[in-house]
């Protein structure tokens, strides 16, 4: 490694401790209290079924990345003194790069695995009771338990409006999505709340005694961000506030209109459901966006095994959906 190598991977350490002016913690709204047990309880069983090593890791920085993809461009280049210098510099950041979405996308996955299981579940008990037939006291009791997480307050076994909005609300979020979110709330993985706090996308601690504070400028209101386990627990969050918070409903009814046309989930059509995800408003959809397009995130969605329970009240043969 040269002296020029060296430097430059010291200073992109530097960077990684640091807070830098590129950070989208801009978010203008207040997440739910998801310091309530639902979601713990729902995020440890997540961890619960996978390799504990694996899902309680921060980010190895100093790890040889990936190897690079061409022709990705959306990080800025560092100064380089020859074409030389710049095509190993613009391989670096690629690399990083990859290295960061590689690293997401198995947990956004597991938290998909999970949510699929429980669509399947949720699919199976509403065909009985549709069928008239009596269940279980435990899929009773695990029915009224999905629909208190899910912040739906008619009771499923007796309510139509209740199943159908259950159906709306447990499902996946593209791989796509939360790849192009997670890289521009966090800054590539490099912000204080990650390395403090395994927190992806900027969620609020409802209880500063609980978060990371941030420096605010002289008479600005001090904000505290939201500590995690793991990432896994990041993510899990995230996608059960996306399902459940009333400011993405919007979201979930362009999801639900692709699953009735048995149509591809897609990040970039869910990404229009955002609004009110930023105080950005229309340009933060507009980034996100271009950070699935630039980036070809839709490589790393794949076709689920369970079809039918990704769909809505799906039939046999029907087409398979992207998650």
């Amino acid at each position: 490694m040269t002296y020029r190598d060296t430097t430059f991977f010291l200073g992109s350490a530097v960077l990684i401790l640091q807070l830098g002016a590129t950070i989208h913690f801009e978010n203008g709204l207040t997440p739910l209290n998801f310091d309530a047990d639902s979601s713990r309880l729902f995020a440890q069983r997540i961890t619960n079924e996978t390799d504990p090593t694996d899902s309680t890791h921060s980010f190895d920085w100093q790890k040889k990345a990936h190897q690079p993809i061409t022709g990705l461009t959306l990080y800025p280049e560092p100064a380089a003194e020859s074409d030389a210098d710049r095509a190993d510099d613009r391989e670096a950041i690629v690399s990083r790069k990859e290295f960061f979405f590689k690293k997401i996308s198995p947990l956004v996955h597991r938290v998909n695995s999970s949510l699929t299981a429980d669509r399947s579940r949720l699919l199976r008990l509403i065909t009985a009771l549709e069928q008239d037939e009596i269940l279980q006291k435990r899929d009773q009791r695990w029915l009224a338990t999905l629909a208190e997480n899910y912040r739906v307050s008619k009771d499923p076994l007796t309510s139509i409006d209740a199943r159908d909005e259950l159906l709306s609300r447990v499902d996946i979020i593209p791989v796509d999505l939360a790849l192009a979110q997670a890289a521009l709330e966090s800054a590539w993985g490099k912000s204080r709340f990650v390395l403090e706090g395994n927190n992806l996308f900027g969620v609020i601690a409802n209880d500063p005694a609980q978060g990371i504070g941030q420096q605010k400028r002289s008479g600005e209101e001090r904000q505290y961000f939201r500590k995690f386990s793991s990432l896994q627990d990041s993510i899990a969050n995230y996608i059960l506030l996306l399902n459940s918070h009333p400011a993405y409903e919007p979201l979930r009814q362009i999801r639900q209109e692709l699953r009735a046309n048995y149509q591809p989930l897609n990040g970039e059509q869910l990404a229009e459901g955002l609004i009110k995800y930023s105080i950005k408003g229309q340009d933060y959809i507009n980034q996100v966006q271009q950070m699935i397009s630039y980036n070809r995130l839709d490589r790393f969605r794949y076709t689920p095994h369970h079809a039918i329970a990704n769909n809505q009240r799906s039939k046999p043969g029907d087409p398979a959906s992207d998650a």
